[in-house]
């Protein structure tokens, strides 16, 4: 391969700059990581729980740290750069957008349960876009390229590919990342500047989805819940606080109300009401309920006789709480259960359970069951 000129970049400049500055707006909202990454628009369930389209576009712009960040802005800057000075800074900027954004499509669509945000799907594209440059006299044609050694690109992309198997990767965005660069280095193959108007269309429309994702999400307004107010629920057996923008839904059964959703919202409750006369409860209610896996347990008595038990499980900086209440012969219905939002049984009688789940995360961090992959 010839040296290339020493011609100036601006565009993968330009490229690089806006992922250092977007990383400087995630730090200022405290959107780095967690829930906080997910209000700011990278891929996660919400993709599909609450159409947020944009995201396939906005994730590409994310990174999950500093050093996230500085691998793949470099990688951008040197390879995108190089590119750049072969084939033009509009095909270059195209063969970035369109790896991103298939190897955000392949995340949404086999990883639709994790969260996961980066720019490698664009650098992947750059590498294979290289790679096949090098190989192809006709995708050559046209620009300074010569056939040279790809041993040197053959092994930063083993290196990569190896790199894509490690827990936290998403080897899937990579994937993708270096299909669509391949797609779109050989749709572009000929044109010239006809591809200007594309390419930034392709920068708007990424930029532009990321100012959707802030406007949507107000990722630094995660710590406040807004004001509360008390509803009572389950046909009243059960009232606590809420806050007031929160949505609770009865099941079909009527059973059990849930309010806000795990992947999203800071806080999430979910009640459930049932009896100990019916399994599996039945013959367990003058017992202590078990306290499952490794909660810490806590013991409560009122002054007629009812029995409370609520564990606190952690997971990671927040816990999940359940509340059991064992009443017996309760007389006053404001019996609270202070541990848990202040949550009041209104109305209960022997052989009633109430359980009560919330889930705080005023840090900002994302349901533990999700798995967050830098892409």
């Amino acid at each position: 391969m010839n040296e290339p000129t020493p011609e100036r970049t601006p565009m993968a400049t330009a490229l690089s700059a806006t992922l250092v500055g977007v990383y400087a707006l995630q730090w200022a909202f405290g959107a780095t990581d967690g829930l906080g990454l997910v209000h700011m628009g990278a891929t996660s369930p919400v993709f599909w729980e609450r159409l947020h389209v944009w995201t396939v576009f906005s994730s590409t712009l994310l990174h999950i740290g500093v050093l996230h960040l500085l691998a793949n802005t470099y990688f951008t800057y040197v390879v995108g750069g190089l590119l750049e000075r072969v084939i033009g800074p509009w095909r270059m900027l195209l063969v970035f957008f369109a790896g991103g954004t298939v190897g955000s499509l392949l995340s949404v669509v086999l990883l639709s349960d994790t969260v996961s945000a980066g720019a490698s799907g664009g650098a992947w594209g750059l590498m294979i876009a290289m790679l096949l440059l090098l190989l192809s006299p006709w995708l050559r044609v046209g620009t300074r390229l010569r056939a040279g050694p790809v041993g040197p690109l053959l092994r930063l992309i083993g290196l990569n590919a190896v790199l894509s198997f490690l827990p936290g990767i998403n080897g899937l965005a990579h994937l993708g990342g270096g299909l669509g660069g391949a797609m779109a280095v050989v749709i572009t193959a000929r044109g010239g500047r006809i591809w200007a108007v594309p390419a930034g269309l392709a920068y708007l429309v990424h930029l532009g989805a990321l100012a959707v994702a802030v406007f949507v999400g107000r990722p630094w307004a995660l710590g406040d819940v807004g004001p509360v107010e008390r509803r009572t629920v389950l046909d009243g057996y059960v009232s606590l606080e809420l806050p007031i923008a929160m949505e609770t839904a009865d099941t079909p059964e009527g059973l059990a109300t849930l309010g806000g959703s795990v992947d999203w919202d800071p806080l999430t409750v979910s009640i459930e009401l049932a009896r100990f006369d019916e399994p599996p409860w039945a013959g367990i209610a003058s017992q202590a309920v078990p306290c499952p896996g490794n909660c810490q347990a806590r013991r409560a008595q009122n002054a007629s006789g009812g029995e409370a038990l609520w564990g606190f499980r952690p997971y990671g900086p927040y816990a999940l709480v359940t509340v059991f209440a064992m009443p017996a012969g309760i007389d006053d219905p404001d019996w609270a259960l202070q541990a848990v939002q202040g949550a009041t049984l209104t109305e209960a009688g022997v052989g009633l359970l109430v359980s009560l789940a919330v889930t705080a995360r005023s840090d900002g961090d994302p349901a533990t069951h999700r798995d967050v992959l830098e892409a």
